[in-house]
């Protein structure tokens, strides 16, 4: 071989290099990921049971993981994404390698029967190994599961139960007085507080309304916690009974019943209530005559002068103060009460929302949503929607959702389209008010005539 052949055939080849390091080694498509779906456990549940719904995600040759959180629903059960539950995964399948991530949902199933949780969208992306850039994101679904849900032994089916592994239940009141002045308020506060499972299982207690008694409702307060991968949920209920008439006053017991899970039977904790006496204002009393001075027949007590002003003056002053005392403390619960108004709360949702910071915006909007239904049992924020909302709207609060777990991993704020959930939070308002309208004509029409 001549030199010359030798000198093109080396620059041939170094060409073919060259042309070859402009192609990617490896494409990575749909078909080189594999999607795993599994429950756990896969036999019968009892209500309130948690059940871990578990996807894998794998690429060829590739690390997979989700692009985006989907949106996770199943009918007649509340669904818990936990942040940050991800397992690193590494497989040898048919021969390859294949490297991903696993990730779960816990779902609580609310009711009997077959569970079935549909199949749902992944957005998965990969990364080649000694890649720069991931490769662009593929969409896989899960495949659809279902299991079987029994309503724990001696549970009546009308009995909506809290089924838990441990409850704890306890109560403060702001004062230990049992004496009260027409005007005054006094609040009770109550934390629950439940082992393997969400704040979302605790429902809204209800606070009787009673004669001569207003009630203020706080919106309440939750929280979750994982602690080695243990779920505990929190929620902080707050009424303030406002007093508008004298008398004997009894604050009921409340009631508490959950399924216990691993002594498996029914529970009620009982949070007692309180016999308060509610007297006159002030400045009503002053004004009745004593017994004494209708017992004389109206004879006057002929004092001197100056201790007759000095006693009008000190009546004056003391039915000045007390009577303030009860004017500053209705002015406190009104202020309270405003706060917690149905227009107030829409504001700060409103304000939330534009601001992106998708974990106050669901909050806010939860808050409101407690208020707009303050006539149901058991007021859920997915029922709202449901009811009252389109699919764009349940669209939306999936997205914000889903925002509020990206958001959660992240500890940043996580994008969501504040504009559009607004508008739709907006159509949802017109339609309650337009049905609470029609609920009062029709409970009008229904009344009977008066009689002349």
């Amino acid at each position: 071989m001549t030199g010359s052949r030798f000198v093109h055939r080396i620059f041939a080849v170094a060409m073919s290099l060259g042309l070859f390091a402009l192609i990617p080694i490896q494409f990575v498509t749909a078909d080189d990921v594999v999607v795993r779906t599994q429950l756990d456990p896969e036999k019968t549940v009892s209500i309130g049971e948690r059940v871990v719904l578990k996807v894998d995600v794998l690429g060829k040759d590739a690390w997979a993981q989700l692009a985006e959180s989907p949106s996770v629903r199943v009918p007649g059960a509340i669904v818990f994404k936990p942040p940050g539950q991800s397992t690193r995964l590494n497989e040898t399948i048919s021969g390859d390698n294949y490297t991903g991530q696993r990730y779960e949902w816990w779902i609580y199933p609310q009711r009997s029967g077959l569970m079935s949780i549909p199949e749902f969208s992944l957005s998965i992306q990969s990364k080649v190994f000694g890649a720069k850039d991931q490769s662009e994101p593929v969409s896989k679904s899960t495949a659809a599961v279902e299991i079987e849900v029994a309503r724990p032994d001696g549970v009546s089916d009308q009995l909506e139960v809290l089924a838990t592994s441990s409850l704890k239940a306890t109560q403060s009141w702001s004062s230990d007085t049992k004496t009260l002045i027409v005007g005054d308020g006094i609040t009770r506060t109550v934390e629950r507080e439940i082992e393997k499972g969400p704040s979302l299982l605790l429902s809204p207690l209800d606070f009787a309304n009673l004669d001569g008694v207003k009630n203020f409702v706080k919106q309440p307060a939750t929280d979750d916690k994982i602690n080695r991968g243990e779920l505990t949920g929190s929620r902080r209920d707050e009424v303030t009974y406002v007093f508008e008439q004298a008398g004997k006053v009894q604050l009921p017991d409340l009631q508490v019943e959950w399924f216990d899970t691993e002594a498996q039977e029914l529970k009620t904790e009982t949070l007692q209530g309180r016999t308060l006496t509610i007297q006159p204002s002030p400045e009503v009393a002053g004004a009745q005559p004593s017994s004494d001075s209708i017992e004389a027949g109206g004879t006057r007590n002929h004092r001197s002068g100056w201790l007759v002003v000095a006693g009008t003056l000190a009546l004056v002053l003391g039915g000045v103060y007390f009577y303030y005392g009860a004017v500053r403390n209705r002015w406190l619960h009104y202020l309270e009460a405003r706060s917690c108004s149905e227009k107030t709360l829409f504001k700060r949702f409103v304000a939330s929302a534009g601001s992106g910071d998708a974990a106050r915006t669901l909050r806010d909007l939860v808050r409101w949503s407690d208020v707009v239904q303050d006539r149901e049992p058991a007021p859920r924020l997915d029922s709202l929607f449901v009811t009252y909302g389109d699919a764009d709207a349940r669209q939306r609060l999936s997205e914000l959702e889903c925002a509020v777990d990206d958001q959660d991993v992240r500890s940043a704020k996580a994008s969501f389209d504040g504009a559009g959930l607004i508008a739709c939070v907006k159509e949802i308002r017109s339609r309650v008010r337009l049905r609470q309208r029609e609920s009062v004509q029709v409970a009008q029409s229904v009344l009977p005539p008066l009689r002349g």
